[in-house]
């Protein structure tokens, strides 16, 4: 059922991606128009579109990578016949477009919050955008920034060790693999490091 459920979450995927980004854009031709008043509305409604839109392209690429992954095995492609091996490499080109619409889809999305915003700085598609992204945002959205990112970290610092001990016993009754816990470990790590490294300031 790989290959019909791929489809059904593409479709998902570019169907709830335009609607959002549609309705962004129709949000920045209201603020043009917009009183104080109604003005500080449609920027809650644009930060809202805005989360649920990277919400659900990221929900929707994670569940695409598990669904691929049921069937991505050397072993279990071995034994497919030639109808199903086209049906799994067909189920792979989708998921691979998939990603590159999701990539697609968030400089779109930057694009249209830049359209809205003149002020804010930085291209989607280099490196440095995140910095040149902050630099520009004022002092208020800034604290919002950081504040999001620490709980961000709070509660990522919570699952870590939960995911650590999942991983753990999955290897130890069905034996996964040891490369499950050692990516969680890994991810654990780097984000304890990061922290405290910009904790101190260096």
């Amino acid at each position: 059922h790989m290959l019909p459920i791929m489809i059904v979450l593409a479709i998902i995927h570019v169907v709830a991606g335009e609607f959002i980004l549609k309705k962004i854009k129709r949000q920045g031709v209201m603020l043009e128009h917009a009183g104080d008043d109604e003005s500080d509305r449609i920027e809650e409604d644009l930060e809202r579109y805005g989360a649920v839109g990277t919400v659900l392209n990221t929900v929707l690429n994670v569940i695409a990578i598990l669904v691929l992954s049921t069937g991505y095995s050397m072993e279990y492609i071995a034994e497919l016949n030639g109808s199903e091996a086209r049906a799994l490499l067909i189920a792979m080109g989708i998921f691979i477009l998939a990603f590159i619409y999701s990539g697609y889809w968030g400089v779109r999305f930057v694009k249209e919050v830049q359209k809205i915003y003149p002020d804010k700085k930085g291209d989607p598609s280099t490196r440095r955008f995140t910095k040149e992204w902050l630099e520009s945002c004022d002092e208020a959205e800034q604290e919002k920034i950081y504040k999001a990112a620490y709980k961000s970290y709070y509660v990522g610092m919570k699952i870590m060790p939960m995911c650590m001990m999942l991983a753990m016993i999955f290897h130890l009754v069905w034996n996964t693999g040891i490369m499950a816990v050692a990516l969680v470990g890994i991810i654990w790590v780097v984000m304890t490091v990061t922290y405290n490294k910009n904790c101190l300031g260096t």
